[in-house]
């Protein structure tokens, strides 16, 4: 908190971007979560948004703000003044605010609708491709997660339509593929994702999803084990090494 306070000081000393310090200076109150800390986030936001409405960084901002202070009204409402505000042109990442509320007062249908909307206007928007590819798997998994499996199939056909080389635009096409139950179309596309990234163990993972919904204990095993070695952190440690043990005799005893 300190180094960050330092950095915001010598920012103003050397004539930043006062905006972008407004910013800074409310993630970091936003980061200490403190009543008094995220009022003082509100306030200076709100000046900022009195200055400039269509300032989307900073509204987005103050939308996470207030759901920290768990006032989903006024987060809403800051979502819908904004969308208004800023036209279709910018209002990509509002509606992705605006689907992660939803998400989280458990209106998962209508959230994956406002996510997909995001995802469309954030492609025409020109957003850096980890945003789109981020927001692709937010749609992906609600509409999957409400049983809406061609809607998810939607997405990821467009998604690797316009993003043929990225490994993640196809495991996402590899699951909702295998969630239709169209396992050759699963297969393809997962083949596809470990071909474009060898080193990924994520690919691996739905190789082995799919082999064992459709009965290859063999494969599936073998893909759990090779994603095993190639696991690099913790948690994907933690989660292949769950699932080989869902699987009888997977495992040296």
């Amino acid at each position: 908190g300190r180094e960050v306070q330092m950095w915001i000081g010598t920012g103003e000393a050397l004539g930043a971007d006062a905006p972008a310090l407004t910013r800074s200076r409310a993630r970091l109150d936003l980061a200490l979560g403190t009543a008094v800390s995220l009022r003082a986030a509100q306030t200076r936001l709100e000046q900022r948004l009195d200055q400039d409405a269509t300032d989307v960084d900073s509204r987005i901002l103050l939308v996470r703000v207030r759901m920290a202070q768990r006032d989903d009204e006024a987060a809403e409402t800051l979502v819908r003044s904004g969308i208004y505000t800023v036209g279709a042109g910018s209002s990509g990442r509002l509606f992705l605010a605006w689907a992660r509320l939803e998400l989280r007062q458990h209106k998962r249908k209508q959230a994956a609708l406002h996510a997909r909307a995001a995802l469309h206007r954030m492609q025409a928007e020109g957003r850096p491709t980890v945003e789109l590819l981020a927001t692709a798997e937010l749609a992906v998994n609600l509409f999957l997660r409400t049983e809406q499996i061609k809607l998810a199939c939607g997405v990821t056909r467009e998604l690797i339509q316009q993003q043929p080389d990225s490994a993640e635009a196809w495991r996402l096409e590899a699951r909702a593929q295998l969630e239709a139950e169209e396992h050759g179309k699963a297969r393809r596309a997962v083949a596809r994702a470990i071909d474009l990234a060898p080193g990924a163990p994520q690919g691996l993972e739905i190789r082995a999803q799919i082999a064992l919904r459709s009965g290859d204990r063999k494969t599936g095993v073998a893909a759990l084990q090779q994603a095993l070695t190639l696991a690099r952190d913790d948690a994907t440690r933690t989660r292949v090494t769950e699932a080989l043990r869902r699987i009888p005799g997977a495992l040296p005893q």
